[in-house]
């Protein structure tokens, strides 16, 4: 199994070590450790990991037993019974854009929507699993779609989940993700009947409208902005999702300063474009693009910083263990048009979720889920180089150490080519 561009794991090892030569270093990376190794000391020092225990020392000693803790982390996490306590709804796939990177473009079969019925047999899954855990019943409305463009839609479903979640004491949290292109009375209902607000917009008008296109021509950062104004004067939190592409990652401490000082959000999340629906390989990231990524990357973090706002991203992050955005290992009940359940968030309708092996089988009549097991990830159609991990944070041991020349990083700035392996693959 490859990880990344480049990375190859260790065929002499069952642990999740893997090997990147980098001309006069070599890179031996796990979950939770990063040793780089001059190439003449490369056998050695693999050798160290795969054979006799005895010989370990250093370095590769030090490598190894992350890769022990990685592989038993994801064991436990594997083995753990799939109990989801977060109900995530695609309504619909009907949008009011025509976004040039949209993961939509490749529904299956005639719009459907999603029936109260299916939701109520959903809600009460989640509602005894939230009520045995102790937990909030969260409700997220996301979609291949716009989600408000079907206001009673929407309207009906809240109420469904509102009344299950008190038929069984628990609070409900609401959060609901738009395009932000809304009338004043549409965004007005949108910030009384949610708690959490999620906008995405890609920047100011020359970057937005070149990549989240209005078929109509209307001026959407201008109706985002209203938007954002109308959830501020409501009290109620706002994020924003920036979509990165090839074409616009340069001008992210542009987005930033346009975001903060235009949308003022409380957290800003930069995303690089997912390779699905009308993005294909030729479109993504490449691992040259890394230095350029980053450095625009951390120059946009500064700038938001300065407005008391998180820069984030999902990114690549070495020293966890980590995996695929998997709706499963997350605990999530994720729904789809044709009233199916999938596994994975860029499933958009039924016909996807059972060509590429994701879907979740539910029985509304005893309201269990007959899938106990977690998929496999093999079923995940194309590459990732997240198969092998989990989205959960380890626990990581932060102490450096370095032997005969190798340098050990447990958690600093992931390199850039490894962000770029990941960046590249998403």
């Amino acid at each position: 199994m490859s990880l990344g561009n480049g990375f190859q794991r260790l065929q002499a090892s069952n642990l999740p070590i893997f090997r990147w030569e980098r001309g006069a270093a070599v890179w031996f990376y796990t979950p939770g450790g990063l040793a780089v190794v001059p190439a003449g000391m490369a056998e050695n020092f693999q050798s160290q990991t795969t054979g006799d225990p005895r010989s370990r020392q250093g370095a590769a000693a030090w490598l190894y037993q992350r890769a022990v803790q990685a592989q038993r982390a994801w064991s436990e996490i594997s083995a753990r019974p799939y109990a989801p306590t977060c109900l995530t709804l695609y309504l619909h796939n009907a949008c009011n854009l025509a976004c040039t990177y949209c993961y939509s473009a490749t529904q299956t079969g005639p719009a459907d929507h999603l029936t109260l019925a299916t939701i109520r047999d959903a809600a009460r899954i989640v509602a005894e699993n939230c009520q045995r855990q102790g937990l909030p019943f969260t409700a997220v409305f996301h979609g291949g779609g716009e989600p408000t463009l079907y206001p009673a839609e929407v309207d009906a479903a809240l109420d469904l989940l509102e009344g299950i979640a008190a038929d069984n004491g628990l609070a409900i949290f609401r959060y609901i993700a738009t395009n932000g292109v809304l009338r004043p009375e549409r965004a007005a209902w949108l910030a009384r009947r949610f708690d959490l607000i999620g906008i995405s917009c890609d920047g100011p008008s020359e970057i937005q409208n070149q990549q989240r296109l209005h078929p109509q021509g209307l001026d959407a950062p201008q109706m985002i902005e209203q938007t954002a104004n109308i959830i501020h004067q409501a009290g109620k939190p706002l994020h924003v999702r920036v979509t990165l592409t090839p074409a616009s990652f340069r001008r992210q401490p542009e987005i930033a300063a346009y975001i903060s000082e235009e949308l003022r959000p409380q957290e800003i999340h930069v995303e690089p474009v997912y390779r699905a629906g009308r993005v294909k390989s030729g479109d993504c990231f490449t691992p040259e693009q890394a230095d350029e990524f980053v450095g625009a990357f951390l120059e946009a973090r500064s700038i938001a910083q300065y407005y008391s706002i998180p820069w984030l991203t999902s990114g690549s992050r070495p020293w966890e263990v980590h995996g695929p955005y998997c709706q499963v290992f997350r605990n999530v009940l994720h729904l789809i048009p044709g009233s199916a359940a999938t596994a994975c968030f860029k499933t958009i309708d039924a016909g996807q979720a059972d060509q590429q092996h994701l879907a979740i089988a539910v029985s509304a009549a005893t309201r269990a889920i007959l899938s106990l097991t977690r998929p496999t990830f093999n079923h995940c159609a194309g590459p990732c180089w997240r198969k092998r991990r989990n989205a959960r944070p380890a626990s990581i041991d932060t102490t450096a150490s370095e032997s005969a020349r190798i340098f050990v990083r447990p958690r600093a700035r992931p390199p850039r080519q490894v962000f770029a392996a990941g960046c590249s693959a998403a």
